[in-house]
C-alpha cells in the first residue's frame, strides 16, 4: 500500500480492494498476524 500511495496510479484501487479483502480474512486465520500488521 505504502508504494501505492506513492504512485497513485489507477492500479492503487484495484491493490485496496485486495489489501481490504486481506484485512478481512486475515484475522479470522491468525489474529496475532493481523494485530502485527
Amino acid at each position: 500500500p505504502e508504494a501505492a500511495k506513492k504512485h497513485g496510479r489507477p492500479g492503487v484501487m484495484a491493490e485496496l480492494v485486495i489489501f481490504n479483502f486481506d484485512c478481512r480474512n486475515v484475522p479470522a486465520r491468525s489474529p496475532p498476524q493481523a494485530a502485527a500488521s
